[in-house]
């Protein structure tokens, strides 16, 4: 999952507070940590640095996360309308697979004479 984050924000809340702080409080002089245990400069150690990062970002927040996407199980149709839909049917006369067909009918030839002669 992919979530905005401001710089400082720990727990994710979208806001840079008193929680954050405490995180970082706690975590402070510890090495192999992550951002959400207090190492905003990605650089292994809770120190000093990341609680710069932390001041400068204070009180920050940022809008509401946007409403999720809706679910495409519930957005699409049911399996069996679509079946149903699919469902080939018998074609009448003068229709194909591409809809009404004019129906042509040949002209008549005089018997006997040749074609383009009169």
């Amino acid at each position: 999952m992919i979530r905005y984050s401001v710089q400082g924000d720990a727990n994710l809340d979208r806001a840079v507070g008193f929680a954050d702080v405490a995180v970082v409080g706690q975590n402070y002089q510890s090495a192999d940590k992550y951002f959400f245990e207090g190492d905003f400069n990605y650089d292994g150690t809770v120190d000093f640095a990341d609680m710069v990062v932390l001041a400068q970002a204070y009180g920050t927040t940022l809008p509401p996360a946007p409403a999720p996407a809706a679910d495409r199980a519930t957005s699409l149709a049911p399996v069996s309308d679509v079946l149903a839909a699919a469902r080939p049917r018998e074609a009448s006369a003068g229709e194909s697979l591409f809809g009404t067909v004019p129906v042509v009918r040949p002209r008549p030839v005089a018997v006997g004479r040749r074609p383009g002669r009169r």
